[in-house]
């Protein structure tokens, strides 16, 4: 996010959604202007509120919502409002997992991301576009990326030869295929990671 703002500029700061708060209190700290949507009662942070219609219509010049929209029921609907809460050209950032990873279409209903009643919605490159363009935001940035760490899976890589000796030692062939295939799917992941962060701006 600080990579496509100006944070030596003060500005108006909303953020759906902001779980621990750490963001939203480092934007606090930069003297910004913070106001936040949260349900839950004991998240506290100054500016949050529990209704958005309580945050001023064309007031903030940028938005977040991080890991947000897969849990709601009408994600498109929540784009428009907080539209309507953006400056023009108010810049949206977001991420949640997406559909469009290796991870999700070699895993299928077996990816960690399918959460039933807390994951609703699942969205490719394609469908965020199609999403904020209804909301009228324009979509000037998109990428996969991994909640997987490079140095992890590399200990991991230097184990494996082991554990695959032990597995066929013991003639378990089962869980020695099982750990090539999690070891070729994080691997993947690495390079094209099941989330995706997009940065959008207000058109309209």
């Amino acid at each position: 996010i600080l990579d496509f703002i100006k944070t030596d500029q003060v500005g108006n700061y909303l953020e759906i959604g902001p779980g621990l708060c750490r963001l939203y209190k480092t934007f606090y700290k930069l003297k910004w202007h913070c106001e936040g949507l949260d349900l839950q009662p004991f998240i506290k942070a100054p500016g949050l509120k529990n209704n958005l219609n309580e945050i001023n219509n064309n007031s903030k010049d940028i938005a977040v919502a991080l890991d947000v929209l897969e849990h709601i029921v009408d994600p498109t609907k929540l784009l428009k409002e907080i539209n309507i809460k953006l400056k023009m050209n108010g810049k949206l950032f977001l991420s949640f997992p997406t559909s469009d990873s290796f991870k999700s279409k070699i895993l299928n209903n077996r990816w960690s991301m399918v959460v039933p009643l807390a994951h609703l919605n699942f969205f490719s490159e394609k469908s965020i576009k199609i999403a904020l363009h209804k909301a009228n935001f324009k979509t000037i940035y998109v990428k996969n990326y991994s909640l997987g760490e490079p140095k992890r899976l590399a200990k991991n890589f230097l184990k494996l030869p082991l554990k695959l000796l032990k597995d066929i030692i013991f003639l378990d062939f089962k869980n020695f295929f099982l750990k090539i295939s999690e070891f070729i799917i994080s691997f993947l992941d690495i390079f094209y990671g099941d989330q995706m962060m997009v940065v959008a701006k207000k058109i309209k």
